[in-house]
């Protein structure tokens, strides 16, 4: 659970990832960087079941300086490669309903989504709604 005491998570009982990761998007601070919504536990784990071996790619791309707000009690937060959407762009959508993480971003000119953007609820597709194409 986030404390803003403590600016962490910190183990509370043992629960499933879905109940992690509602508990963190329940406390994120408006305005935090997804960089930093991305090295909380919960998120973290489930960012490693969903992306698997796009783990890497992924989090370098949100390595980079980006913004992140608030959207009711779920979190949404992107970034572009070294400041040039152009060059890549990654998102991050943070559920607190159903403790899920959705995830886009561009590599080499190629788009993609996990889960599958068909699979995204309505509320997540405001992700992909901010990318710059759009």
């Amino acid at each position: 659970v986030w404390t803003s005491a403590h600016n962490a998570i910190r183990d509370s009982s043992p629960g499933s990832v879905e109940e992690e990761v509602a508990s963190t998007a329940n406390d994120i601070p408006q305005s935090l960087e997804p960089a930093l919504v991305m090295k909380r536990p919960a998120v973290d784990r489930a960012l490693h079941t969903l992306l698997k071996d796009d783990f890497a790619t992924y989090a370098a791309m949100m390595a980079e300086p980006g913004k992140g707000r608030s959207i009711g009690r779920d979190y949404y937060g992107s970034t572009c490669l070294k400041g040039d959407c152009d060059a890549g762009y990654a998102t991050l959508f943070v559920d607190n309903e159903n403790g899920a993480v959705y995830v886009a971003w561009t590599e080499s000119g190629n788009l993609f989504f996990r889960p599958d953007l068909d699979l995204w609820p309505e509320k997540a597709e405001v992700a992909y709604e901010f990318w710059p194409e759009n």
